[in-house]
């Protein structure tokens, strides 16, 4: 019974992670600068593969350090099954 919480519970927080996401979208979309120099940078890991592009260096060496240590947390949270 106890699984069956904790699973329910994740997957609940992963949905509301994603609304917040697409809130937050929405939001800089209303509030966003008109001049059409936006920067972007993406970063995320394919198995332990780590990867980043966007048009601004800083940010995409803050995405790929960002995805570093969400690896190494995954990681953790995997190898000690927390």
């Amino acid at each position: 019974m106890l699984k069956l919480i904790a699973s329910n519970s994740i997957m609940i927080a992963g949905v509301v992670l994603i609304f917040i996401g697409i809130l937050l979208i929405l939001f800089s979309l209303i509030i966003g600068e008109t001049t059409g120099r936006t920067k972007f940078s993406i970063g995320g890991f394919i198995g332990p593969l780590v990867f980043g592009f966007g048009n601004d260096p800083k940010m995409v060496r803050f995405a790929v350090i960002v995805s570093l240590i969400m690896l190494a947390l995954f990681l953790a949270f995997l190898f000690l099954r927390i």
